[in-house]
């Protein structure tokens, strides 16, 4: 059943342009409200974990209803609808099919403002090339969530994603509102957990992901770079994502003295191997389903 609901949830996801409603960010963005109002209130604002407690219970309500359910049809239509909210990122992939028909096209003006639309979508990854901006989307709105969803469940892959989008969707970056002839307050410090929460849930998915690159990829060439962050705290899992990558595929070097090559070829290179790796990761399920190591 796991690797149905992932096959339909991505047949699904390609086939649909215009998401609308059917992403999580809207959805977040509704429960934001809520969840702003119970922050504000001094028992939450001053426990991080019981606000990171309370931002999941979504998930942890939706974990319940499957648990209490028993039917496996109405399970595996849930775990499709979940896995169409949690997977996928409309802009920013509207964004990437522009950018590469404009290459395709050989203009490179219209690629480079479409390039710093890239940056401004994702601030963290500032001064990397399109390819790397790609590599970073596939593994966040797709590769994590599938992998959360497989060892998991739909649950799982809720969890990571509404995380996910605390973090990405700039709720983790607010101020909470004040009182009444009160000045704006920052939020506290502490409030960063959910940024260390969501960098742990990502660490073993950034791991694999790279291994992936690894077996998709110039294995010999890439090895080493993997094995160096293997086991390492490092500040950024796109640093090391995109590091892994780029060695992994020909064509993804960084090539300054080559203008073209940046603005057509390495985002191409950098495209493909993200497919390959998330076919490996869905042969690699449905292997395990059949030796009844997954359900």
């Amino acid at each position: 059943m796991v690797i149905f609901s992932l096959l339909i949830a991505i047949l699904i996801d390609r086939a649909m342009r215009n998401r609308g409603h059917w992403q999580l960010k809207p959805i977040a963005d509704t429960w934001h409200q809520h969840f702003a109002k119970l922050r504000t209130r001094k028992a939450v604002a001053e426990h991080a974990p019981l606000q990171v407690l309370i931002w999941i219970v979504p998930a942890l309500l939706f974990a319940l209803l499957v648990y209490l359910q028993g039917s496996l049809l109405l399970t595996f239509i849930i775990n499709v609808l979940v896995l169409l909210i949690c997977l996928g990122c409309g802009p920013q992939r509207e964004l990437v099919r522009s950018y590469l028909a404009k290459a395709q096209h050989h203009q490179p003006e219209h690629c480079m403002q479409l390039q710093q639309r890239f940056a401004a979508l994702q601030p963290e990854l500032a001064g990397q090339s399109v390819g790397a901006h790609i590599i970073w989307l596939n593994f966040r709105y797709y590769f994590a969530v599938a992998a959360w969803f497989i060892v998991f469940g739909a649950a799982g892959a809720l969890v990571y994603a509404l995380m996910r989008e605390y973090v990405v969707g700039g709720y983790d970056n607010e101020r909470l509102a004040p009182e009444a002839d009160e000045a704006p307050e920052p939020k506290p410090e502490q409030n960063s957990l959910f940024a260390r929460i969501l960098y742990w849930m990502e660490w073993p998915a950034a791991r694999i992901a790279g291994f992936g690159y690894l077996l998709v990829g110039h294995f010999s060439r890439a090895l080493p770079v993997w094995l160096k962050g293997v086991a390492a705290i490092q500040p950024s899992h796109s640093d090391y994502l995109i590091g892994v990558a780029r060695k992994a595929e020909d064509g993804c070097e960084p090539n300054p003295e080559n203008a073209a090559h940046e603005l057509t070829d390495e985002p191409c290179a950098m495209l493909t191997l993200a497919k390959r790796s998330m076919i490996l990761l869905l042969a690699a399920t449905a292997l395990a389903t059949l030796f009844g190591w997954l359900g």
